[in-house]
């Protein structure tokens, strides 16, 4: 709804010591991989008070109703890293992912936020994530892992994880996929 008066969303998105090249490709992975504002435009998640050392880079992640304007927004989580933040289409679950251990390339957790209830859930723990993608709805996860048994950097299994249900291993050996629908 662009009628009325503009909102203020993010309080200090990039510090003013950032420099432009510091990052690029992280910045532009993160906003181009994710989605901010559910299907009517009513909810939006955003990432704030984003903080840039030599060896980390935190983030607030907040969930904000643009039917209440006036309301302050819910900080949902501060994580390392911030890979992707993703708001279904009903806007009521938040996902986002975050590596855990900077000290390893990969390793990062799904995390998804229910809205409602205010709970958090890690979706996907203990994995080393090399790509993940959602169903609109929030409730099907698609990811790749890398095998940790093995040295092999090409070894990926590729799983399919239903919200309440055990993960479900698709194939073993997967370099890439492409979600065609939700089903």
């Amino acid at each position: 709804d662009f009628s009325g008066k503009p909102v203020q969303i993010t309080k200090e998105l990039l510090p003013r010591e950032y420099r432009e090249d510091e990052g690029r490709f992280t910045w532009s992975y993160l906003y181009n991989e994710s989605n901010f504002i559910s299907k009517d435009g009513k909810m939006i998640v955003y990432p704030d008070n984003i903080t840039v050392s030599e060896d980390n880079t935190t983030t607030d992640i907040y969930f904000r109703n643009m039917n209440k304007k006036d309301a302050e927004p819910i900080k949902i989580a501060r994580v390392s890293r911030l890979e992707y933040i993703n708001i279904n289409d009903e806007g009521n679950l938040v996902t986002y992912k975050a590596v855990v251990d900077n000290s390893l390339r990969n390793n990062a957790v799904l995390c998804q936020y229910d809205v409602k209830s205010e709970e958090k859930i890690k979706l996907i723990s203990d994995e080393v994530l090399n790509s993940a993608d959602l169903s609109t709805d929030g409730n099907i996860v698609y990811y790749v892992t890398q095998d940790s048994e093995t040295d092999n950097d090409n070894k990926y299994n590729f799983y399919i994880k239903e919200n309440g249900k055990d993960k479900e291993k698709i194939d073993s050996s997967v370099m890439n996929y492409s979600i065609i629908s939700d089903y």
